[in-house]
């Protein structure tokens, strides 16, 4: 609904309006204040880390990093125009989040922990829901390659955990 009523301001006032639209942002937290504050992105993960499943089913997500991208590109390419989405085409099964954050706790040096997490024995790399998104005007308009699922949650999963927002699951509820 705001973008809508942006886009009527901007026609109204005849303002150039590029809009920059990601999904359910993850990735790595920079900072403890960052990790800490609430966001539902950083609870998601640090539950994961912490031995629940993945909440909410299969979420279509996109890299912090790749948004940061996206709106600076934008900005500084006077030939943007209109909206430009960034996320990846298809939802993140939750066997692949499993596998992901197994990976990253494993990294970390939590190997008994991470087979510990749920589902994480059971999780086929790349497993990746029907596309239902296109971002490619972001990919070819902008030049910003998404990064792949697994990356994204990885890398977040590793920040919250050496930043001690989460703490991997030494045994895990049934």
């Amino acid at each position: 609904m705001a973008e809508r009523e942006a886009w009527k301001v901007a026609k109204a006032k005849k303002i150039d309006l590029v809009t920059i639209n990601p999904n359910f942002v993850l990735g790595p937290a920079l900072s403890v204040s960052a990790a800490d504050s609430g966001s539902i992105s950083v609870g998601y993960v640090k539950a994961m880390v912490e031995g629940a499943k993945a909440a909410g089913g299969s979420p279509i997500i996109c890299d912090v990093r790749d948004v940061a991208r996206a709106h600076v590109v934008a900005a500084e390419n006077a030939g943007a125009e209109g909206r430009y989405i960034v996320s990846q085409p298809g939802a993140v099964l939750p066997a692949a989040m499993a596998a992901a954050i197994g990976a990253a706790v494993r990294d970390c040096g939590f190997a008994k922990e991470a087979a510990l997490l749920p589902e994480a024995e059971k999780a086929p790399e790349g497993e990746t829901g029907k596309a239902r998104i296109d971002s490619s005007r972001t990919v070819k308009d902008l030049g910003v390659v998404l990064r792949s699922p697994e990356e994204t949650m990885v890398d977040a999963a590793r920040s919250l955990i050496k930043l001690g927002v989460a703490v991997p699951a030494s045994k895990v509820e049934g």
